[in-house]
């Protein structure tokens, strides 16, 4: 099954802990706003994909990484 990577962006607050457990999936970059802004770097995952983008969704201090099944998207 694949999965599609949902990042709350009003909620994100650009720690990078994302990049640091999934640097193939996720980048983050200064915007000039008031956080730096996570870019996902590849947004359908499967396999061991997912399985990364499970680690960084664990490690992200404000739970805004969440991964919908590819068929639940309407």
């Amino acid at each position: 099954m694949r999965y599609r990577i949902c990042i709350d962006r009003d909620l994100c607050q650009g720690h990078s802990m994302c990049c640091a457990e999934a640097p193939q999936l996720f980048s983050v970059s200064d915007q000039g706003q008031l956080y730096d802004t996570v870019e996902v770097l590849s947004e359908l995952v499967a396999g061991e994909a997912y399985q990364q983008a499970i680690a960084a969704a664990a490690v992200c201090p404000n739970s805004v990484i969440t991964l919908v099944p590819v068929d639940e998207i309407p």
